[in-house]
C-alpha cells in the first residue's frame, strides 16, 4: 500500500543483467529503486534459493511492499534478513514471523508509528515465530508500556545475544520511562545478550542506573544508549558500574551533556573492560546552557558550538578510549 500523494512507482523491469548482478552474492541488497514488480524479479530466479542475507538500502522506498518477498522466504536458507527501513507494520511483521524459518538468526524489522505502527500484537507474534533467532532488531515500534514489558522479561529476549529498541522520537511513540525498564533489568533469570542498543526509549538518568546495577548484564560487551537524555547522574552511574564487568564499548551518540560528564568517563572506577566510547554527533555543554528547545530539540546555536569539540574534550582530559 502507497501513501496518498507519493510519487507512483517505475513498472519498469530491470534488465537480467541487474539482476544477475544483484543475485551473484549470498548478501542481497535491495537498491533505492526497488519496486514490487522488480522485487518479484529476484525472488522468482533461481538463484534467490543461495540468498542467506536480505538487507534494505537506506533509500529504498519505506512503504514497499513485501507481499512477495515474504511469501518467497521459504525457499532460501535465510539467517539474517534486515527490514529495517522499510514501514512494515504488525501484520507484515507477522506473517514474517510467521514464516517458517528455522534457519533465521538475525531479523531487523521497521514500522512507523502512525501510518504502519508496530505495537504489541507485532511484538507477540516475533515472540513465537524465528525459533533460532540470536540477534532482534525491532525500529520505530509503538508498543504499550504493559506489552514492552511483557515482551522483554519474557524466555525468548532472555536467550537473544544482541537487541536493538528503536522508538524513533523521543516522548512521542516511546512508552513512559520507568516500569519496563526495571522489570527487565532487574529479571533474576540470567540472559544471554553481549549486546544491547535502547534508542530513543525515554531513558533518563536514573533508568540508566538501573541498567548499570543490573547484576543480569554482567556479560554484556556492547551498550549503545544512543538519542536518549542522560543527565549527569546517569553517567556516574555508567562511570561507576561495577555489574558491566565485561562491558567493553558504550555508545552515546545523539546526546547533549554537561561538561561535568566527561570527568567521570575519563576517570571512571567502573566499567573496567571498557575500550571504545562512540559520542558522534554528541555535544558538551556549558552547564548553565539550556540542553533542549521549547520543542524539545538540540538548539541549532548550541549544537553548533558543541559538534565540534567533544571529541577533543574527552581527549584533553586525558582519557585512554578510543573515541568513535
Amino acid at each position: 500500500m502507497y501513501r496518498r500523494g507519493a510519487p507512483p512507482q517505475s513498472t519498469q523491469l530491470w534488465p537480467a543483467s541487474r539482476v544477475d548482478a544483484l543475485l551473484a552474492s549470498a548478501s542481497l541488497e535491495l537498491p533505492s529503486d526497488t519496486t514490487p514488480v522488480r522485487l518479484a524479479q529476484l525472488v522468482e530466479h533461481p538463484a534467490f534459493e543461495r540468498v542467506v542475507e536480505i538487507r534494505t538500502s537506506p533509500r529504498i522506498a519505506a512503504d514497499l511492499d513485501v507481499d512477495r518477498l515474504v511469501d518467497a522466504l521459504h525457499r532460501s536458507a535465510l539467517r539474517a534478513l534486515d527490514l529495517r527501513f522499510l514501514e512494515l507494520g504488525d501484520d507484515a511483521i507477522a506473517r514474517i514471523a510467521e514464516t517458517p524459518l528455522d534457519t533465521l538468526e538475525s531479523l531487523d524489522v521497521g514500522a512507523h508509528f502512525v501510518r504502519a505502527p508496530l505495537t504489541d500484537y507485532g511484538l507477540d507474534a516475533v515472540l513465537r515465530g524465528a525459533p533460532k533467532l540470536r540477534h532482534l532488531g525491532l525500529h520505530r515500534a509503538h508498543p504499550s508500556h504493559g506489552g514492552l514489558e511483557a515482551f522483554l522479561t519474557s524466555p525468548r529476549v532472555d536467550a537473544l545475544e544482541s537487541l536493538h529498541l528503536d522508538f524513533a522520537r523521543i516522548a512521542l511513540s516511546a512508552p513512559p520511562h520507568g516500569d519496563w525498564l526495571a522489570a527487565f533489568a532487574g529479571r533474576d533469570a540470567p540472559t544471554a545478550l553481549l549486546q544491547l542498543a535502547l534508542h530513543s526509549c525515554n531513558l533518563l538518568g536514573y533508568d540508566v542506573a538501573r541498567l548499570a546495577q543490573s547484576t543480569r548484564l554482567g556479560g554484556l560487551r556492547v551498550l549503545d544508549l544512543s538519542d536518549n537524555l542522560l543527565d549527569a547522574a546517569g553517567i556516574e552511574a555508567l562511570a561507576t558500574s561495577t555489574s558491566l564487568a565485561s562491558l567493553e564499548e558504550l555508545v552515546l551518540h545523539r546526546m547533549a551533556f554537561e561538561r561535568a560528564c566527561v570527568q567521570p568517563l575519563v576517570r571512571r572506577t567502573g566499567l573496567p573492560a571498557l575500550r571504545r566510547l562512540g559520542i558522534a554527533h554528541t555535544i558538551v555543554m556549558q552547564n548553565d546552557e539550556p540542553p533542549l528547545n521549547s520543542v524539545g530539540e538540540l538548539g541549532a546555536t548550541t549544537h553548533s558550538m558543541g559538534v565540534d569539540r567533544t571529541r577533543q574534550l574527552f581527549l584533553a582530559a586525558g582519557s585512554t578510549l578510543e573515541i568513535f
